[in-house]
């Protein structure tokens, strides 16, 4: 099994809590371009009795600056 696959094993549907709002979040996809490896973010918001669903791509080196896994 090779770096990229183990990497992709790891990070899908790791459950994360966003810094800045507490919003719960969970990784939905990996992938890489250009040799940089990026993760889809499902984020599940509430405001006034609305849920939202907001779809985050990111680079997996910035992942712990936004959230926190849990």
């Amino acid at each position: 099994m090779n770096y990229n696959v183990m990497n992709k094993n790891k990070l899908i549907n790791k459950k994360l809590t966003c810094i800045k709002t507490g919003f719960k979040a969970k990784i939905i996809n990996y992938y890489e371009l250009n040799n940089v490896s990026y993760v889809k973010i499902n984020i599940m918001m509430k405001f006034e009795n609305r849920d939202f669903q907001v779809l985050k791509t990111c680079c997996v080196d910035e992942i712990e600056d936004q959230f926190n896994y849990f």
